[in-house]
């Protein structure tokens, strides 16, 4: 028997093993198998589920990141990357000054150097102004309450109004919260030719550009031209000084030293004036157009002044109503033009010409 066992262990034969108890494949079940994970019936019951799906951000059964108390999370250093940190509350990939509350971009409210070009009633007791600021352009904002008898902003909401405002931002109007004046222009508001002139000026700019888009260029020739009005200069001087500096700071500059058609140098005779063709042309390139208005030696001389000089020169320039006219004409043609629309306030200008003395507003 000895050697019987003892053969059977030198040729490699083992011995049956002791038997297992009665729960062992029970829990050899319940192990986790090496390859696939988990237990037998968990995975049966995520074969029976389906695809598992992600937690929605903010559910509460969704994985987050712990961090120990007292450890702070880890930052990253961009300073080999040039890059500099986020100020609060501005998104990625966006400067602080971008968006048209500039330096205040991080702050509910905002001052701004104005000008009211119009305003409309709205509601009961509102009103909505339109305001070109020297830095955030052209902005559109509600005064509330500011028809009311009581209101002690009510004269700074008048059109052609410098003054400086506090803006709180909105949703989609800025709201007026205060205002200082700077000028109301009391001279050029009691002639109904000056302030006709004024409100002419305040249309071209409301035309001419488009909302938060700065141009201060475009707000000191406002400024400017108002200031002029108020100090007495010749009206019909300042618009048409007005309407060419326009025209040239907003990309529309009429060509007055050649022919716009032929690029030659013009000559000093009797040409022509044609909008759609860029300003004056010469005859020839005029004579082969159906109709042309005709442009005269002492208008061409007059528009290049205008167009080189500031206005204390210009304002020394002599109008007289014949050339007057002419200008008025040409200019206000290239105007309608350029915005395919006539300018309201020519109508009530061509009116008051007609009078042989405006009579004062007050």
């Amino acid at each position: 028997m000895r050697e019987a066992h003892h053969g059977r262990r030198r040729s490699g034969l083992r011995t049956p093993a002791c038997r297992a108890p009665a729960g062992a494949a029970f829990l050899r079940a319940l192990a986790p198998h090496p390859a696939r994970g988990g237990t037998a019936s968990s995975r049966r019951r995520a074969e029976e589920r389906g695809p598992r799906r992600s937690a929605a951000r903010g559910s509460p059964h969704r994985r987050r990141r712990c961090v120990p108390r007292g450890c702070d999370p880890p930052r990253i250093d961009h300073s080999d990357r040039g890059l500099r940190p986020r100020a609060p509350g501005v998104r990625a990939g966006r400067s602080p000054l971008d968006g048209y509350h500039g330096r205040d971009v991080a702050s509910r409210t905002y001052r701004a150097e104005a000008i009211v070009l119009k305003t409309n009633d709205f509601a009961e007791a509102d009103r909505i102004l339109v305001l070109f600021t020297r830095h955030f352009g052209k902005v559109r904002v509600v005064a509330k309450g500011i028809r009311r008898a009581t209101s002690r902003m009510a004269g700074h909401a008048e059109p052609l109004t410098h003054a400086t405002y506090q803006l709180a931002r909105g949703r989609e109007l800025d709201v007026l919260t205060g205002a200082e004046a700077r000028a109301i222009y009391p001279d050029m508001r009691d002639d109904l030719a000056l302030i006709a002139a004024g409100w002419y000026v305040a249309e071209l700019v409301d035309r001419f550009t488009a909302d938060r888009v700065p141009s201060a260029p475009l707000f000191d020739l406002l400024e400017t031209s108002l200031r002029a009005l108020d100090a007495g200069i010749h009206a019909p001087t300042v618009c048409r000084w007005f309407d060419l500096h326009l025209l040239d700071r907003s990309g529309f500059r009429p060509e007055l030293g050649e022919c716009a058609q032929c690029r030659t140098a013009l000559a000093e005779v009797t040409n022509a004036w044609e909008p759609a063709a860029g300003g004056a042309i010469c005859t020839g390139c005029a004579s082969r157009l159906p109709y042309v208005a005709p442009l005269t030696v002492r208008a061409l001389k007059s528009l290049r002044y205008l167009l080189v000089s500031d206005l204390d020169s210009a304002s020394r320039l002599r109008l007289d109503a014949p050339l007057t006219s002419e200008l008025d004409r040409h200019l206000r043609g290239f105007l309608r033009y350029v915005l395919d629309r006539d300018i309201s306030t020519t109508h009530l200008m061509d009116e008051l010409r007609t009078l042989p003395h405006p009579a004062p507003v007050s």
